[in-house]
């Protein structure tokens, strides 16, 4: 975007539109306004939300290091209210030290090296396999939708095989996360919505459940069998946390990953001396690792 677009005031019937993480014309283009909130209003009050939004560095930098004086422990509860799954102990992004660092610790347990080896290679696994299927579909001379044919699919499938829960339910997943999430916005909506959310917060919670005792019953090769034996001087996790760290990583899993790639090769296609350098180098992509907290 050009620093011309970027100064210029985006109006609506006259009135310049504010930043807000929930407006649809802000969430498909929405850094013109963290560059304005950045220059003008490092520190704001989000009406939609409900909380301050803070944009520049060094305030977020100072406010995540500052537990005692800026808490996270409102988070999941503001994000999505009474529809949170599994409301009886928070999040571990929604905790502050200690609590934080000890559940943090226990999960850690999961992700040994030899563990993490396995991991990047079902990634590669799933990519390629995707890709396959849309060359099967389509050839390689047709077009396809990046964001439904891969983008979609890709991250759930990949959470669902680590997890070890069934690949074949990737589509009932993804519509409960993305149900759970629009709960950020309940506020807007009427009953027949806000009972789709509780629906898909019921049903994740239950498949959960059931797969845990599966899981304490009859281990198996996957993280939620990871998470149950995890162990730091004679401590584990309990039932109910087990539960709440999977679902986390499902909605975390499908929901910033799928808006990544998604965001990338939009990022691509704007800015093509990239996706060349990266076509033609060896290793993983040079672009990833900055891309990610960019364009996410």
């Amino acid at each position: 975007m050009t620093e011309a677009a970027l100064s210029r005031p985006d109006s609506q019937d006259g009135r310049e539109r504010v930043y807000d993480p929930l407006d649809p014309v802000v969430k498909h283009e929405p850094y013109p306004y963290y560059a304005k909130l950045r220059r003008d209003d490092p520190v704001t009050w989000l009406p939609s939300l409900q909380a301050f939004g803070v944009a520049r560095y060094d305030d977020v930098d100072a406010l995540l290091k500052n537990s005692k004086l800026y808490s996270s422990s409102m988070f999941w509860p503001a994000l999505l209210g009474e529809y949170d799954p599994v409301p009886e102990v928070p999040p571990m992004i929604s905790m502050d030290p200690p609590g934080h660092v000890h559940l943090r610790k226990l999960a850690n347990k999961a992700f040994v090296p030899s563990k993490i080896k396995i991991l990047v290679d079902r990634t590669y696994e799933v990519a390629n396999q995707l890709i396959d299927d849309i060359i099967a579909r389509h050839g390689t001379e047709g077009e396809f939708d990046w964001a439904t044919d891969f983008c979609a699919l890709y991250p759930v499938t990949v959470i669902a095989q680590v997890l070890g829960v069934p690949t074949e339910r990737r589509a009932e997943f993804k519509i409960w996360v993305d149900n759970i999430l629009a709960a950020a916005n309940r506020a807007a909506y009427g009953p027949e919505r806000l009972a789709e959310i509780q629906d898909s917060s019921n049903k994740i919670r239950a498949f959960f459940e059931e797969l845990y005792d599966e899981r304490a019953a009859n281990l198996q090769d996957d993280l939620i069998s990871d998470f149950i034996q995890a162990e730091i001087d004679g401590e584990t996790m309990s039932r109910i946390e087990v539960i709440q760290m999977s679902i986390l990583l499902l909605i975390g899993g499908v929901e910033t990953t799928t808006n990544l790639l998604g965001t990338t090769l939009v990022e691509l296609k704007r800015h093509p001396d990239v996706y060349v350098s990266n076509g033609v180098q060896k290793g993983p992509p040079i672009g990833v690792e900055e891309g990610s907290p960019f364009w996410i």
